[in-house]
C-alpha cells in the first residue's frame, strides 16, 4: 500500500493505547457503504471520540484515522433521510460537507431492493436541498444498466422523470455505465439479468439525450470513471471529489485552499487539468478524477442489497459500527 499523503498524529484508542494515525483533511463517507443511510449514529459517535479504526479490505491491515484535521466530509448515499437530523451536529463541529446522492429508478427491475421507494427518495432529496442548498447536492444516476429491455430510450425516460422533479434541487448530474466487474456480472447472471456492453450507438444515444436533458434543466452533466466518450455532446469526464468544485464552494476554508493550491479567487497560473492531475487520488481507478480523500467505509457492510454493487461481500473483515473502533 502506498504511503498516506496525510500527516500523522498520535491518538489514544478506546482501550487507552497510544497509536499513530493519519489525519486527513477530506473524509469520504463512503464509496464502500451507505454511512448516511445506515451508520449515521456510529459516525457521530466516532466524530465525538475523534478517530476510527479502519481495516484495509485488500490486505486486512488496520489503520487508525484521526478527525483532528478534517475540514470536509463527502457523503455518498442513496437514502439521506435518516441522516438529516445529524446535520446540525456536523455543522456545530464546523466541518463542511457535500453530498453525492444516487437517485436511480430501478424499481420495476428490483435492482435496489433495500432502499426506499422512489417517491420517498425524491422527497428526501428535496428536503436535503432545502437544508444544505442545491450547490452542495450532486445527483448521480449510476450505474446506467443496459439489457435487452432496458434500452437507452428507457433509461433516458427514467432519468427525465426523476430530473423533472429534482433538477431544481441539484447542481450536477453524474452518470456512468455499469463497470463489468466479474463478481457483479456473475451475480446479475444468477439473477437472470444479462447486461449489454454499451455500443457506439448506445453511447451516442445516451450522450445526445443527456445533453438535451441537461440543457432543459440547466444542470451540468458529467461522466464518472467512464471509457465511453460523450464529449461530442458537451458531456465531459467529471470529478466527484473535484478540487475546482471544492475551491469554489468552500473557499472560506484556508486549509482546503492550501491543499488545492488556489486562492479565494482561484489560481490563475495553473490549468484545471493540471490541478486535478496533481491532486488525483492514487487509490482510485485510473479513470477516476477524484482528488485525494480518506474513505472510512468498509466493503460487505451495506444492507441495501443493490445487485450491481461492487462492494458486496468483498472484505477480509466485517466492520461492525457498534463495536469499538
Amino acid at each position: 500500500m502506498k504511503s498516506s499523503p496525510w500527516p500523522r498524529v498520535s491518538i489514544i484508542t478506546d482501550d487507552g493505547q497510544s497509536v499513530p494515525a493519519i489525519a486527513p483533511l477530506i473524509i469520504s463517507a463512503s464509496r464502500a457503504t451507505d454511512i448516511p443511510a445506515l451508520f449515521g449514529d456510529w459516525l457521530l459517535d466516532r466524530l465525538a471520540k475523534g478517530h476510527i479504526r479502519w481495516t484495509n479490505p485488500f490486505n486486512g491491515k488496520p489503520q487508525f484515522v484521526s478527525f483532528e484535521n478534517t475540514r470536509l466530509i463527502v457523503f455518498w448515499s442513496k437514502n439521506p433521510a435518516p441522516f438529516l437530523p445529524h446535520l446540525d451536529k456536523i455543522d456545530r463541529k464546523g466541518i463542511r460537507y457535500f453530498f453525492q446522492l444516487t437517485v436511480n429508478d430501478y424499481e420495476r427491475e428490483r435492482f435496489e431492493p433495500g432502499i426506499p421507494q422512489l417517491d420517498n427518495r425524491i422527497s428526501a432529496t428535496i428536503d436535503l436541498a432545502h437544508r444544505i442548498g442545491k450547490e452542495k447536492l450532486l445527483w448521480r444516476f449510476d450505474p446506467l444498466i443496459l439489457t435487452d429491455t432496458l434500452t437507452t430510450k428507457r433509461l433516458l425516460e427514467k432519468i427525465e422523470r426523476i430530473g423533472d422533479r429534482i433538477a431544481h434541487a441539484v447542481s450536477r448530474l453524474t452518470v456512468s455505465f455499469l463497470t463489468p466487474y466479474r463478481s457483479v456480472l456473475r451475480r446479475m447472471l444468477r439473477s437472470g439479468i444479462d447486461t449489454l456492453k454499451p455500443s457506439a450507438e448506445a453511447v451516442e444515444s445516451m450522450g445526445s439525450g443527456l445533453a438535451a436533458l441537461g440543457k432543459k434543466w440547466g444542470v451540468e452533466v458529467v461522466t464518472c470513471s467512464e471509457n465511453a466518450d460523450m464529449s461530442a455532446h458537451g458531456i465531459l469526464p467529471g470529478s466527484c471529489i473535484d478540487p475546482l468544485y471544492i475551491g469554489r464552494v468552500f473557499s472560506e476554508e484556508p486549509a482546503l485552499m492550501r491543499l488545492i493550491g488556489t486562492a479565494r479567487d482561484n489560481n490563475l497560473f495553473e490549468e484545471p487539468a493540471a490541478i486535478r492531475l496533481r491532486l488525483k487520488d492514487p487509490g482510485q481507478r485510473p479513470l477516476c478524477g477524484c482528488m485525494i480523500s480518506k474513505d472510512i467505509g468498509s466493503y460487505g457492510t451495506c444492507t441495501q442489497g443493490c445487485i450491481y454493487c461492487y462492494a458486496r461481500g468483498r472484505t477480509t473483515q466485517h466492520w461492525i459500527p457498534t463495536q469499538k473502533s
